[in-house]
This record gives C-alpha cells, structure tokens and sequence, in this order.
C-alpha cells in the first residue's frame, strides 16, 4: 500500500509530494533532501495495524500542506530500493519486481511463500506475524540490559510477556533462545544457510578431545566481556533500522541489493560509523572462530601455525581472519571484513553527497591512497552483511551453550 501526502519544506517554501509505501512496523522514519534547497527533511509513517490506519507525521523541516500542482514527486519506501529514473515519477511501484524476485528466491530455496488467511490467528505469531523486528528487538533489549545489571526477575517478566505477544504456540525457554529465534528471523533463509553450513564445521571440532580445554579456557578468560559487546552493536544497529531495512529484507531473502538502485532515505550521519564499529567487534569477537580453527588442524587450542596466543591478540585487527581464511566454512564469519572502509569510517574519510548518494572516501593508510567511491545502497548492503556475519557468530555460541557448557554470551 502507498500513502500519499503533501509536504511543503520549512526552508524553502518547495512543495513535495511524497509516496510512502507502508512497512512492517508502527512507525518508520523517512529522510531525504528538499527537492530545491536541498537541506534535510524528515517525514515518518505511522500505522495502526490494529484498526488499519495510517498518519504522516511531519518530524523536521517540513509541514503537511494542500496538494500543489508540479509538485515534487518523492518515492519513499522502508523496505525495497528503486531504480534511480523512477525516483521522482508518479504512478511507479518498484517494491512488485522485488516482491517477486524474493518470491522466485524462495522457490529456489525450497521454501515457497505459504498463503495465509487475513483472519487466521497465527498472523499475531512468528514465524507467520508480520516482520516487526524493531518491536521486538525493544523489548528483548529491556531484557538484555535488565539482566546485565542483575535484575533477573524483571527479566524473566518481560521474556514472559514477549512470548504472549510474538511466540504464543512455542513458548520462550529464556533470553539466550529469544536472542537466536529473533537473530535467525532477521537473517532469513539465506543467512541461515551460511549459518548452517559452518555450524557443521564446528561441530566437527566439538568432537575432538581438545574441545572441551577450548571450552574451559571460553568460560574463565572470554565469556564475560564479550556480552557487553553483541549487545553494543546490536542496539546499534537498530538505532538506525530504517536505514537499513531498506536493504536487510531483501538480503534476508538472498536477493542480494542492486548498488546501483537506490534508498529512498538517506540518513548517512546515522549510519556512517557502523561498518567500522561492525568490523571492530566482528575482529574481536572471531578469536572464538580462530580458536576452533586450532582444534580443526589438530593442534592446542591455544597454538597457531607460527604464533602464540599471545602474538594472535597483538597482531592488527584486520589479520585476525587470516589463519582461518583457508576454512571455507569459517571463512563465512568474515567474507565482509574490509579494512579500507573501517579505517575510513573511524578516521572521518567519508564523505557523501545525499543527490547522487554517493560516499567517497581515500583506500591506504591514513586515508592517503587512491580515492574511492561508492553508492549508498552498496554501503547498506555491507553493513547488514557485517552485523549478519556478527548474529551468526553469537548464534553459534549460544547453541554451544547447549551442547557443550559454554557459557552464555549475554
């Protein structure tokens, strides 16, 4: 469904048209630049799915306003991209070639989309609920955060309440398992692939005896820390959902984001850290995976080919994969990890240009090399694809925490 609204800049006076196709959440946040002063404006679709309601809600530099005739045209939609001709034209609905292209996917995964009546009640439930991640996640977040400060019982009550509202047929077993059921929903069947496909590798080294020393040595010097840290970017990435929505559902469906379409929102100031602070947890956190790689060749856990453990954690972050990058399998947790565009993300080299929606930014140490450029939509579609890489890793240690002690990562 596209809602349709008339907006008027707040600076310019410029008159703007805007079709918003509706999302899967309560309330999604547009941002794009006035047609003709090109500053900033900020428009949001509120939805009452209850009562099949919609409202557009003027959030900054702009006021709904009387439809004018000329007005610009502005396609908006949280979760699909568009070509870039059909931005700015009435009467074009770029979300049907991708609805179909997920369609297509999903016959080819062996998981064809299953019709459900409007009033059959499993649409109040996962899987069949309509994705609202974001709501969930606001919830599981009260949980996390209120376990972390020892308020267990608080905890429990929200996990309690959350398997009324999302999981009522296949209830809750604690937060560990809410974690992975709403991790594995935000990936989609082509992120539980990859998943699948190096959970069986490391099943392999769970079977060998020098697995349960890696095990001991994850509970007394690693656990502890790296809860802090998945929950870090977990919330990060939802502080800046209806950025990358636009992407993640098609990547969820394996339909990997053409980067040379583009997003119909644009707020770069929000999401311009998340690839660096992606790759810096993600570098962290694969010490687990480079580990596990030791008990897969046969040695100690703790012995690499030519390093110590020691030596492993003082080499630079971006080498970290490379004693696993033979390991087709565990190669997956970091088949987007480029060091370029962390350094340029952390050092200020970005720059973006919200009209043509695309980021610059110098390769090379210190920003000094060759520069570089590419579209937004690209930069979205690296950026989900580092946090998925950073869910399937906390997946696999919390079904570790079941089948083999480890302790949870929470």
């Amino acid at each position: 469904m596209i809602i349709r609204s008339a907006l008027t800049c707040s600076t310019c006076d410029h008159h703007h048209v805007v079709r918003i196709g509706m999302g899967h959440e309560t309330r999604h946040v547009h941002k794009f630049p006035c047609r003709n002063c090109g500053e900033d404006i900020e428009v949001a679709l509120e939805v009452d799915f209850e009562r099949i309601g919609t409202r557009t809600v003027p959030v900054a530099n702009c006021e709904l306003s009387e439809n004018v005739w000329g007005s610009e045209i502005v396609n908006l939609d949280p979760n699909f991209i568009i070509r870039p001709e059909h931005q700015g034209r009435d009467q074009v609905f770029p979300r049907m070639s991708q609805m179909h292209a997920l369609a297509k996917k999903a016959e080819e995964m062996g998981g064809a989309f299953q019709p459900v009546s409007l009033d059959d009640p499993r649409l109040r439930q996962r899987p069949y609920r309509r994705p609202d991640y974001f709501a969930e996640w606001t919830e599981l977040k009260r949980a996390w955060t209120l376990r972390r400060r020892g308020q267990d019982v608080f905890s429990r009550n929200i996990i309690r309440k959350a398997t009324e509202t999302f999981y009522p047929d296949q209830p809750l077993q604690g937060l560990a398992d809410w974690l992975y059921r709403l991790a594995s929903q935000i990936m989609g069947r082509a992120g539980m692939e990859s998943f699948r496909f190096a959970a069986a590798r490391i099943d392999e080294a769970t079977r060998k005896p020098e697995f349960s020393a890696l095990v001991a040595h994850y509970n007394s010097q690693m656990a502890t820390k790296r809860g802090r840290k998945y929950l870090s970017i977990v919330s990060e990435y939802f502080d800046s959902y209806s950025e990358f929505s636009q992407v993640q559902f098609l990547m969820a469906g394996g339909v990997l984001p053409d980067a040379h379409f583009r997003v119909t929102s644009t707020d770069f100031n929000k999401t311009k850290m998340f690839y660096g602070n992606g790759f810096e947890i993600l570098a962290d956190q694969i010490d687990f995976i480079a580990l596990v790689n030791n008990v897969l060749s046969g040695r100690k856990f703790d012995r690499f080919s030519e390093l110590s453990l020691k030596r492993y954690y003082e080499i630079d972050k971006s080498g970290r994969a490379n004693c696993f990058v033979a390991d087709v399998a565990l190669a997956t947790f970091t088949a987007e990890f480029d060091n370029q565009i962390r350094n340029a993300s952390h050092h200020g080299g970005m720059e973006f240009d919200a009209f043509s929606q695309t980021i610059s930014y110098r390769a090379g140490k210190g920003g000094t090399g060759p520069e570089q450029q590419m579209t937004y939509t690209a930069y979205l579609t690296k950026c989900v694809e580092v946090f998925s890489q950073v869910l399937r890793l906390l997946m696999i240690e919390l079904v570790l925490t079941q089948q083999v002690g480890l302790d949870e990562p929470l």
